[in-house]
């Protein structure tokens, strides 16, 4: 009997060391996102492809072409680590119709396991040398949760409709984001 017992102690111990070894190495291995150190700077760079959802726009009688909307926009995000994510943006509009605009809005990031990038951001909207509208703008990080929390630091972008309106009235739209940023603690 001593015998055994002392088979099923050293089982265990492997078995136990076994078990939490696998378990550290899944961990390492689902968190490929994020793996820096708090207060090291980080860049990630995310490609967003959405589309409007809804949009609800005035046209202003002060000028010919003025609006101002509120649009909702959702789309898929793919991370320079291969993860990818939800995107969601609300926005303010005031433009010019066929001509220039501004943005302003907040926008996340939810990653499979639940992790979010929240942002507040500005941008200048304009026709491209297509004649797409375009955009181009900048924001701060607003809060991080999951394996993002404590995150703070700075959003720049680029986005292009797709194709025109005429032919996409989900105005289809690629942007690239470059987030640096640092983790607190």
């Amino acid at each position: 009997m001593a015998l055994n017992a002392g088979r099923v102690k050293v089982f265990n111990s492997i078995a136990g060391g076994l078990g939490l070894a696998t378990l550290l190495a899944a961990l390492w291995l689902a968190l490929p996102v994020v793996q820096a150190v708090a207060g090291e700077t980080r860049t990630m760079r995310i490609q967003v492809r959405d589309k409007e959802r809804s949009t609800q726009y005035v046209l202003l009688p002060d000028q010919r072409g003025h609006v101002l909307a509120l649009v909702h926009r959702l789309g898929k995000a793919k991370l320079d680590s291969g993860e990818t994510a939800d995107f969601e943006a609300y926005c303010l509009i005031e433009a010019w119709m066929g001509k220039k605009g501004i943005r302003r809005g907040h926008s996340w990031l939810t990653l499979k396991g639940g992790s979010q990038i929240y942002y507040g951001w500005t941008a200048d909207s304009r026709r491209n040398q297509d004649n797409l509208p375009s955009l181009e703008g900048k924001g701060d990080i607003t809060r991080g949760s999951g394996v993002f929390k404590g995150m703070k630091g700075k959003v720049t972008f680029k986005g292009v409709q797709v194709r025109p309106t005429s032919q996409d009235v989900q105005r289809t739209r690629d942007n690239d984001l470059v987030i640096t940023y640092t983790l607190g603690d």
